[in-house]
């Protein structure tokens, strides 16, 4: 639970600029694309984990304001849907943060059925990442 209101917390999750300071990994965010965020809109990334570089490309593919966020992320690693999703309670926000891969490349074959023990670990430590920022604001 985020003491914020799901306004506050959707306007800081969709400026995608803003996810180096919450991710697990070292990472730059770059937009691509022109105008305001909104499905369609672009960035590329670069990041370093697990002991490797990655530059991927995000598109949104789903955003309705105040409500969730959806982007796909395509790279080395392969295709990923990463979601977040936003419901109000008690006067502030209930966050909840998914990633499913779509399309596994190369070794992330292998690794993918370790990440499903690791993921819900990085997950709730961006979760707690994003609250205390928002919370400090």
């Amino acid at each position: 639970m985020i003491g914020a209101i799901p306004a506050e917390v959707f306007d800081y999750l969709a400026d995608f600029t803003h996810h180096p300071d919450w991710a697990a990994h070292r990472s730059t965010v770059t937009k691509t694309s022109h105008g305001p965020a909104g499905v369609g809109t672009t960035f590329t990334s670069d990041a370093r984990m697990t002991g490797s570089s990655f530059h991927d490309d995000l598109t949104i593919t789903e955003f309705v304001p105040n409500d969730r966020i959806v982007f796909e992320v395509t790279g080395d690693a392969g295709r990923f849907r990463h979601s977040f999703l936003l419901r109000e309670e008690r006067g502030g926000t209930r966050l909840t943060k998914a990633v499913e891969p779509l399309r596994l490349n190369g070794i992330w074959n292998i690794r993918w059925p370790i990440g499903v023990f690791v993921i819900p670990h990085v997950l709730g430590g961006d979760l707690k990442r994003i609250k205390a920022r928002l919370e400090t604001q």
